[in-house]
This record gives C-alpha cells, structure tokens and sequence, in this order.
C-alpha cells in the first residue's frame, strides 16, 4: 500500500525543523543577516528550501509542481542528501553541502546559505547554476568606475561602494543600482 504524503510549508522558525540541505530553519529575507532560500518545505521525511533544492548540483526536478516538494521527487532529495553527507562546505567546513560552483575546474562546493553570504551568484534561469565569488561572471561597464554615474545608486542617489560585488550594472542605460 503506498503512503500519500502532503506537502506543507513551514511557517514558524524551530530549531527542530530546519532544512536537510542547508541545516537553517525558516528564513525571513527581510531580516538583517537572512538570505532568501525560499519557503521550507516538508513532504514526508523530506525538509527542504526551495532554493536549496533548484540550485543542489546533483538533484533534478523531474516531476510536476503539485508533486513532491514543487516537482522535486522524494527519492532524488534522500539521494542528493547523501551525495552531500560525503561533502563538506568551502566556507563552514560542515557536511551536506550540494550546490557546487560551475565554473570548469572549479571544486567548491558549498550551502545555499553559506554561498550567498560569501558573495555566490545564483542564476535563476537555465540550468539554475551557482558560481562561487571567485568565478561569478562580470558585467563589462559603460562608465568606468570612478565616475559619477558608477558612484550613486540611479534610483536612490545614495553612495555606491566602488569595489563591492553587491552592486547591479544594467547595460541598458549604464547605470548602477544596489542588488
């Protein structure tokens, strides 16, 4: 007799339920110190972000969105986790670490989390790729960085820090703007 399970967000932060991926509970982005890793998921003895399952190197979403946890099946998540009990992340030295940089020849691995706080990109489209800071494509500006333009935000006129990689160049009007 097969198990239904269903699928249920995970709106309260407990220590208890946090994700098999990542080892964080639920997140508020909007937080000082939170990155956005999507809602928590738990389907069975699943528990996941969403962000942690779309950007996991060795995990594919091979069911529909109303299966599993948003087309995540519940055997590839158990399979990736184990994939990632034998790696440990680049940057907290802990296990279970499955996004991994693209870049060719680069072995980082790392946690969602871990990642974006260490200045990781994230592609939301395609293969839904993650590149570590040392391997994250740059943008090629119309003004150099000096310059006033490079200098304030287009929409805020607020400062820009000049070296940081949290800035967003849109090649389209040459103008900058914080992420």
């Amino acid at each position: 007799m097969e198990t239904e399970f269903k699928l249920v967000e995970i709106k309260e932060v407990s220590e208890s339920l946090d994700c098999k991926l990542c080892s964080r509970p639920v997140q508020d982005p909007d937080l000082p110190g939170n990155v956005d890793l999507g809602p928590l998921y738990e389907y069975g003895v699943c528990r996941a972000h969403h962000f942690c399952l779309m950007f996991s190197s060795g995990l594919e979403q091979k069911g529909e969105e109303d299966q599993g946890i948003m087309g995540f099946q519940p055997d590839d998540i158990i399979k990736e986790w184990k994939r990632g009990s034998y790696l440990k992340c680049f940057y907290c030295k802990k296990k279970y670490s499955t996004v991994g940089c693209i870049a060719t020849g680069c072995r980082k691995c790392y946690h969602l989390p871990c990642g974006l706080e260490n200045g990781s990109l994230q592609q939301f489209f395609g293969n839904f790729g993650s590149y570590c800071l040392e391997h994250r494509p740059l943008q090629e500006p119309k003004h150099k960085p000096g310059s006033k333009k490079a200098r304030e935000c287009g929409i805020c006129l607020d400062n820009l820090n000049p070296k940081s990689y949290q800035n967003l160049y849109s090649p389209c009007c040459g103008g900058y703007f914080h992420r």
